[in-house]
């Protein structure tokens, strides 16, 4: 039991020097902030894409798919005449802006009951009238409308891929505190087909089917070319699992933040008990035991481990709030629209917080209380004899950080792909190499004693040799230097050496002179057509060299919806596409023909396909192989492409529709005057 008295003993050091005190407080406010702020951008962003899910699969458990163009509205009749028993339902959807916002519009049939079923219940008859005999009306998220300020009867413009339409508010859905159709804005499906430039197609068709799986397996059998029938809950978890690196990502910065955290709280503890020596050593003299000695160390570390912990998440909460907005707008432009932007701030992030801090706290003042503790009274005045303690110690931790080292190495070889294992070794690395850390020091130290001593003078090397005289305290000081610089040196050289790389491919890829595409504001995933006029009339311009068209669309896969640029390779198309793996003459001959394909280094890398390998798609014409023939290296997505001859496409897709184009001129100068004629 600690005495009243040797509490305010030990605890009077901190008010005479309350900048240890601060720096311990502020080292793990800091490293907690780091860790609450991304757990918060981390779970808010994942709530958001389970809620975006959510909102457009409604209670479906299946989903009928087609190619990228959708399915024939005709599929729906036939299958509710073959099985007019099963729950389904038509959709289209697609992204809308409003007043500067995406939002998502579904397109609906409001006679079923596969969507919305609670949410719908409360509308009144005349607003559900209004929407199924009234053309270019909708219902929109209550939570929604009133953070827009927008009211039932309000009129307001929508804009799709730069084509602007008037449409009328005619009721709200779900209660004002239900985030889950947040950002939705449903029509009658005539409706939606018109706004987005779909009639007489559907995307999708929702069901719910019983688990018994003999009807799904009758549908199965029944469905026509080009279409497939998946799970909604497989189709949600593969969409999920896309953000999944990088929110492994944002978590190990963070972890590495309280490491380094941890060193400083680690330092702090240690110098307060180095200055405190002789005040313990006359607390052990005058009857406090070891136990008692040990216990109040290691209770001022909780204490200050609390308080900054406390803070810490103050100010991670904080932190977060511009965290989700960077996180969610990343995940926007990379992976998926969320039109869901909420803020979850959970019992578990601050739990999580709280014993980091603390926790974190309590073990890097351990081996300073233990010392503390474990000296005798006679010595533990005297500082030397810690530092002797240390020497002799220097060479066992040294040896345990080269073994960590080694491990790490090991772990890395072996683990293949993993982004665990690859973040476990990393971590390794970093601590058993700040463990190396003191003896080197020490070593540097006596070498720079020696030189200074012959050249300058004995101050010189006094001041040199003091570093090894008081390794204790500054091989621990160096060593969290070292591995904050140094983490900041590695996170810059990889940031700058990808930079550089990504301006090299930039510098390659992008070799047209002129390029013209649809306006894209709502989402990468939203990319309209262009108009078939606009086409017809740039390539019947003077002065063009050469055209590459494309089409980018999302087919789906057995492992998920997959990103397809469909093109006609033109000469330029060589020198635009590097091959990582492939003869590039006979991949390319290949290609031009339309007898294979190539893949993205990150979707050969992600679904292990080598060249050779087949690919799978489903089209218009049933499941279709296509033959891997190159590899070419890009880094517009983590989730990877696939590059497909537009004659390919066409054939199996019945598209012939282009998304942009790339116009090279003869002469660079009448760039200006190309561009404007474009433009009119």
């Amino acid at each position: 039991m600690v005495t009243p008295v040797l509490s305010r003993s030990i605890w009077r050091y901190f008010f005479k020097h309350p900048w240890v005190i601060l720096l311990s407080i502020l080292g793990v406010a800091i490293g907690v902030a780091v860790v609450v702020s991304v757990d918060i951008a981390n779970t808010s962003s994942q709530r958001a894409f389970e809620l975006s899910l959510e909102s457009i699969t409604g209670r479906a458990t299946h989903q009928i798919v087609g190619s990228p163009l959708g399915l024939d509205e005709d599929v729906y009749v036939e299958l509710k005449l073959e099985f007019g028993e099963v729950a389904s339902s038509p959709v289209v959807e697609g992204y809308v802006v409003v007043e500067g916002e995406t939002l998502q519009m579904l397109g609906l049939d409001f006679f079923s009951d596969t969507y919305f079923g609670e949410q719908l219940s409360g509308i009144r008859n005349e607003a559900m009238l209004s929407l199924l005999l009234e053309p270019d009306t909708v219902l929109i998220a209550r939570k929604t409308g009133d953070r827009m300020g927008i009211s039932p009867g309000d009129t307001i413009s929508i804009s799709v891929g730069g084509d602007e339409k008037e449409v009328r508010v005619v009721g709200f859905m779900g209660q004002a505190e239900d985030s889950t159709l947040e950002g939705i804005v449903a029509a009658d499906i005539s409706t939606a087909q018109e706004i987005l430039g779909k009639t007489g197609y559907i995307d999708r068709i929702s069901l719910i089917l019983p688990e018994d799986g003999a009807l799904l397996a009758s549908i199965e059998e029944w469905l026509p070319e080009g279409a497939t029938i998946i799970s909604a809950a497989a189709r949600n978890e593969s969409t999920l699992k896309m953000t999944s690196a990088f929110s492994v990502n944002l978590t190990a910065m963070s972890l590495l933040a309280l490491l380094v955290g941890m060193f400083l709280i680690y330092n702090t503890m240690t110098f307060s008990v180095l200055q405190r020596r002789g005040l313990i050593g006359s607390l052990r003299v005058l009857g406090a035991t070891r136990r008692e000695i040990f216990t109040e160390v290691l209770m001022e570390a909780g204490v200050i481990g609390f308080i900054g912990t406390s803070l810490g998440i103050l100010l991670g909460i904080l932190m977060g709030q511009g965290m989700v907005k960077l996180v969610l707008r990343t995940v926007n432009d990379l992976y998926f629209v969320l039109t869901v932007s909420s803020f979850l701030v959970s019992g578990g992030i601050i739990i999580k917080g709280m014993l980091l801090g603390v926790v974190t706290s309590i073990i890097a003042a351990f081996i300073p209380a233990l010392e503390a503790a474990s000296s005798p009274p006679q010595v533990v005045r005297f500082r030397s004899i810690m530092e002797s303690m240390a020497h002799r110690l220097l060479p066992h931790i040294s040896l345990f950080g080269v073994l960590l080292m080694a491990a790490s190495a090991a772990i890395l070889l072996l683990s293949g792909d993993s982004l665990l294992a690859g973040f476990v070794s990393l971590f390794m690395l970093v601590i058993g190499f700040a463990m190396c850390v003191p003896v080197m020091v020490e070593l540097i130290s006596r070498a720079a004693g020696l030189l200074m001593g012959k050249r300058t003078g004995i101050l010189s090397k006094m001041a040199a040799t003091g570093i090894s005289g008081s390794i204790s305290r500054t091989g621990t000081a160096i060593a969290a230097m070292v591995v904050a610089i140094s983490v900041v040196v590695g996170m810059g050289i990889m940031i700058n050496s990808f930079r550089g790389t990504v301006d090299q491919w930039l510098g390659q890829a992008l070799q047209g002179d002129v390029y013209v595409t649809t306006t894209s504001d709502v989402s990468k995933r939203s990319e309209n057509p262009l108009p078939e006029d606009i086409v017809i009339s740039v390539m019947a311009m003077d002065g063009i060299e050469a055209i590459k068209t494309m089409k980018t669309v999302y087919v789906e896969t057995a492992t998920g919806v997959v990103e397809v640029h469909a093109i006609n390779p033109i000469a330029q198309s060589r020198q635009e596409y590097k091959l990582k793996a492939g003869d590039a003459s006979q991949a390319w001959n290949s290609f031009e023909k339309g007898e294979s394909i190539f893949l993205s280094e990150p979707y050969a890398y992600k679904n292990d396909i080598s060249l050779g390998d087949s690919v799978s798609f489903i089209t218009e014409e049933g499941i279709q192989q296509f033959v891997v023939s190159g590899i070419f290296f890009d880094y517009s997505s983590d989730q990877g492409i696939v590059l497909m001859p537009q004659v390919s496409y066409t054939e199996y897709w019945h598209d012939n529709a282009i998304s942009s184009m790339s116009l090279y001129l003869e002469d660079k100068a009448d760039k200006e005057d190309i561009m404007a004629a474009i433009r009119a």
